[in-house]
């Protein structure tokens, strides 16, 4: 197996190989020899010529991957693998390098019909204001229902509180399909075996930090085993 750790965007230390790990006499333990790619220095068209289409969410972040004729190319090669649970990761990278005004507008119009986004991404942190917004828009409404009977400023307090918290609910929510999309996503162009489990036991996690930690050991996995492993483990609870 030839490894290989992929960096997606600069601004990150560049791990160097090999990786060696010592004792603290200095005898050396570890050995690890590794690739590195820098996403931001391979072009577009080495990307789609593997044929891969669970590399295709990269292309924005390649060095010619803010023309909108390769996102175009992205979203169209995903659709037409049916492998929709791709459009997700593909748009939160998209939104990572289109950040001009006209270009996110043309972004999001290009991707109005699949509306499911990440963190980190504008277009993710987007929605969540708008669900903050509509969340403490419900709280004061509520509130102000209350008010009648309980006086008009105690209703506007909770009702700005529930808002708040609704708000915070809905936040966590998106932030946890977005990172099972994520982790169903990499499964998918590095292990696609493995693919029908990633899904089955991701959809079972409902905190997100145990997403992230999911996410981690996947990305840190060698081989297909260590990721089964990583997957088996996953508790419902």
């Amino acid at each position: 197996m030839l490894s290989c750790v992929l960096y997606l965007r600069k601004g990150h230390t560049i791990a160097e190989s090999p990786l060696e790990w010592k004792l603290p006499n200095g005898q050396s333990v570890l050995t690890f020899t590794f690739i590195v790619v820098k996403l931001w220095e391979v072009a577009a068209e080495d990307i789609t010529r593997t044929g891969l289409v669970g590399l295709l969410p990269l292309l924005p972040l390649t060095r010619d991957g803010e023309r909108h004729e390769v996102i175009e190319e992205m979203i169209e090669g995903i659709v037409a693998a049916k492998q929709f649970n791709l459009l997700t990761l593909s748009e939160i990278f998209a939104g990572l390098v289109l950040k001009d005004v006209h270009d996110r507008e043309w972004l999001k119009g290009r991707f109005a019909m699949h509306k499911d986004i990440l963190e980190e991404s504008w277009v993710y942190q987007e929605i969540v204001q708008e669900g903050m917004a509509k969340g403490i828009q419900q709280g004061i409404q509520k509130g102000i229902e209350q008010g009648l009977q309980q006086g008009i400023q105690k209703g506007m307090e909770q009702g700005i509180e529930q808002g708040l918290q609704q708000g915070a609910e809905q936040e966590r929510e998106k932030q946890r399909h977005a990172l099972i999309s994520v982790v169903q996503g990499i499964i998918q162009g590095r292990f696609p075996a493995l693919a029908d489990l990633a899904k089955e036991q991701a959809s079972k996690i409902a905190d997100p930090v145990q997403l992230q930690e999911l996410l981690i050991k996947i990305g840190l996995a060698k081989d297909i085993e260590e990721v089964r492993l990583a997957l088996m483990g996953v508790s419902n609870e």
